[in-house]
């Protein structure tokens, strides 16, 4: 009985719906999948975001210095996507205030979207 129950279960398991950016599941569909992603359907500024060519700002000339050097680094698998963990003194200035970089994120495919149009990676620079 127990194995039959542990076979039942890891079937179940297996049939687990995944969410993804394009197909059968893709983001207008997450909210439906599962109630775990239950604020992907009454959320808002949900990925993926759209961005609007005509709607963003320009940076000035030399408004951005960064001060990247040689660090350490971990590399993370994770299921959608490829994270580096940065482990050092990097930070991006911007007047006199400095955003020290934590890590930086590669999507396949792109997680966001510009002028409605998803791309075949996307890289994320995160900064606090």
């Amino acid at each position: 009985m127990k194995i039959l129950t542990f076979v039942m279960l890891l079937i179940l398991w297996s049939c687990k719906k995944e969410w993804s950016y394009n197909g059968k599941y893709n983001f207008e569909k997450w909210g439906e999948i599962s109630t775990e992603f239950k604020f992907c359907k009454i959320g808002f500024n949900q990925s993926p975001i759209n961005i609007d060519k005509d709607l963003v700002g320009e940076f000035k000339q030399n408004e951005l210095e960064f001060n990247y050097q040689d660090s350490i680094i971990e590399k993370i698998n994770q299921k959608y996507h490829q994270k580096l963990v940065f482990y050092g003194n990097n930070f991006l200035l911007r007047g006199k205030k400095k955003y020290w970089l934590r890590y930086i994120e590669f999507h396949h495919p792109s997680e966001h979207q510009i002028e409605s149009n998803p791309h075949s990676l996307e890289m994320q620079i995160y900064h606090n």
